[in-house]
């Protein structure tokens, strides 16, 4: 979808509530990915101290919670409660 000019996924939850999350791509090391969007969690990811929990939408629509190095540039997505 496009929201005020810019691309982006609205993701809508079951109970009806929605987030846009803009296509803004991450980094790796030096390099600038567009392929995907991935935004960090709160939480580290299991035993690892060195990931972290991200959220990956992928050009494919397809949505999936995975694991990062915590020093990769990945953006976040701040929402009020």
């Amino acid at each position: 979808v496009t929201q005020n000019g810019v691309k982006g996924y609205r993701v809508i939850g079951p109970n009806g509530n929605s987030i846009f999350l803009p296509f803004t791509g991450y980094k790796d090391g030096s390099v600038h990915k567009t392929v995907s969007s991935k935004y960090w969690s709160n939480e580290v990811r299991g035993i690892y101290s060195y990931l972290a929990s991200c959220l990956d939408v992928m050009s494919n629509n397809k949505i999936e919670i995975q694991g990062s190095h915590r020093y990769g540039g990945l953006p976040i997505r701040p929402v009020l409660p």
